[in-house]
């Protein structure tokens, strides 16, 4: 099994989208918006909530100010890649 890219940075942006960028050098775009109908995103369709945006070097993920995250084995796999 191929080890999945570390995330090293994560850029919020308009539409409920995230622009991450991975330790093997590419840039993809994850959509949210499906994702903030369901309870642990709720408060996500905040734009100001959603806005708090960072990476948790303890557990790896993408995390939230208000305790939610996302694994960033989603992140890779369910995205896009982005020409940046």
């Amino acid at each position: 099994m191929k080890d999945l890219p570390r995330v090293v940075k994560v850029f919020p942006r308009e539409g409920y989208k995230l622009h991450v960028f991975f330790s093997n050098g590419e840039c993809r775009e994850f959509e949210m918006s499906g994702m903030l109908a369901q309870r642990p995103y709720q408060q996500l369709n905040d734009p100001i909530a959603f806005r708090h945006i960072h990476i948790d070097d303890v557990a790896g993920t993408v995390a939230w100010l208000s305790g939610q995250d996302i694994n960033p084995a989603i992140l890779y796999e369910q995205s896009r890649p982005l020409d940046v």
